[in-house]
């Protein structure tokens, strides 16, 4: 006899005092799990005692596999479902497992599809389903589709669910997938009690949170703490968030900038992008008392800097980005101005990848004339004419790759083109970066003589 749909529900609810599953699991069980079992796909899975008997049995295995210590590194509802399709349908499972189905669009900057074409996402899910039982492959697309809402067509996600998604250990989100199908944690993943350790030393203080984020330097897993700043940050109250602001500006001084064109994203800024979202998150008065003692505090030179450049500045749809009071932004400028020279003064302006930046500052603040004074004071070596070529560099992305372009006609509004390129030296053969600052400044200086020096100067396809 066919068991109803209230049995199986009463099934689940029992899992945790039989076998010992986390008592967050039971929680979760009771409150989401029956929400699966509730939609009418999933009662074709269990017609039979037996059925249910044999998945209460293997899931508790499988949620054991994803302890570590006493934290759950997956998401109980997901490896619930999903223990499903392992029993029921193991091809199909075996199939996502050896096939990430989640897309994150929002970072890879996609087309959006025709509205006559048939959208990757649709074959991708035909192909997983195409291996599923005939008559439970309805079924199985509508519990896919439960568990990658990415998956339906034309279905906008925003930033805020992704989020949650993370801060929730779904498997829709690619931070997660690749965990549900493991049974060792993947290196450089940042566990839950890990997380929490974050947060509770983001409430102890400045130094605790910056000795933790240290930490995880030291170990080559600060990337991946980043990448969950956003589930880290949750709901943390100000305070706590002061702490990790000033830890990053700290921090940021010590953290590589992009070593070359397509081998690793800009590490630097994104820290520093973790920090400009903290100071989103506040009010104009909060955000600009951060910013100030951070630079009183002598909190690293280029985040505090460079936060104090972006006040009150427009966007091209004419919007205000870190907005504040213009009296507490004069005070700022000034004080980000104190630290840029002190930094000038002691040589450690030459040491940021972000000099550049702090030049333009500079000649905004105080005129072209001061910056142009300093610079032909230091400029005498190849190692510094490099520098400064190298950091009126940038890298723009486009949908074909990266793209560095010079900043020609600031360049040579600080110092002669023409001198820089007598004192520079060969580029090195292993420093992409020194060869195309070499070969755009040369171009640079030819367009120059010819009358015809323009804003920026580019690489063209071949890369002269």
């Amino acid at each position: 006899m066919r068991p109803t749909r209230p049995h199986v529900h009463h099934c689940l609810v029992v899992v945790h005092p039989r076998h010992s599953i986390p008592s967050a699991f039971g929680r979760l069980c009771c409150g989401r799990v029956t929400a699966y079992l509730h939609a009418e796909h999933l009662s074709s899975f269990f017609r039979t005692p037996r059925q249910i008997a044999r998945y209460l049995a293997s899931l508790p295995f499988s949620l054991h596999q994803h302890l570590h210590g006493e934290s759950l590194e997956i998401n109980p509802v997901d490896v619930a479902a999903l223990e499903v399709l392992r029993l029921m349908e193991p091809a199909v499972f075996e199939r996502m497992a050896t096939r990430s189905v989640v897309f994150e669009e929002s970072f890879l900057g996609l087309p959006p599809h025709g509205p006559d074409d048939e959208s990757r996402e649709e074959k991708l899910l035909d192909w997983v389903v195409s291996v599923a039982t005939e008559s439970r492959k309805d079924a199985v697309r509508n519990l896919i589709l439960g568990l990658v809402p990415q998956l339906n067509r034309g279905r906008n996600i925003s930033d805020a669910v992704r989020d949650d998604w993370d801060r929730t250990k779904r498997v829709c989100h690619g931070n997660h997938y690749d965990r549900y199908f493991q049974l060792v944690l993947p290196a450089g993943y940042v566990t839950t009690s890990e997380i929490d350790q974050l947060r509770d030393a983001a409430a102890k203080g400045r130094e605790a949170i910056y000795k933790e984020l240290c930490a995880f330097e030291g170990q080559g897993r600060l990337r991946n703490v980043l990448s969950r700043s956003h589930v880290i940050l949750h709901d943390l109250a100000d305070p706590a968030r002061e702490n990790v602001f000033y830890a990053l500006c700290v921090l940021g001084d010590r953290l590589p900038e992009l070593r070359g064109y397509g081998e690793d994203d800009d590490f630097k800024w994104t820290a520093g992008n973790v920090a400009i979202r903290l100071l989103w998150d506040i009010s104009p008065e909060l955000r600009a008392s951060w910013i100030e003692k951070a630079l009183k505090s002598e909190a690293g030179l280029d985040f505090p800097v460079t936060f104090a450049q972006r006040l009150n500045r427009k966007t091209e749809s004419g919007t205000v980005t870190l907005q504040v009071a213009p009296t507490a932004a004069v005070q700022i400028a000034r004080s980000a101005m104190e630290r840029i020279q002190q930094a000038a003064k002691d040589g450690s302006l030459w040491q940021s990848p972000w000099l550049g930046w702090h030049l333009n500052f500079w000649a905004e603040q105080q005129g072209l004339a001061a910056a142009q004074e300093w610079l032909a004071g230091e400029v005498k070596s190849s190692e510094k004419a490099l520098l400064l070529v190298k950091n009126l560099v940038s890298v723009a992305t486009s949908n074909r790759g990266y793209y560095p372009r010079l900043s020609a006609a600031k360049l040579d509004s600080y110092m002669s083109l023409e001198a820089l390129l007598a004192l520079l030296p060969p580029p090195r053969p292993e420093s992409p970066r020194e060869r195309d600052a070499v070969i755009m400044l040369e171009k640079a200086v030819g367009l120059k003589s010819a009358g015809a020096l323009p804003g920026e100067v580019k690489l063209n396809d071949s890369g002269f």
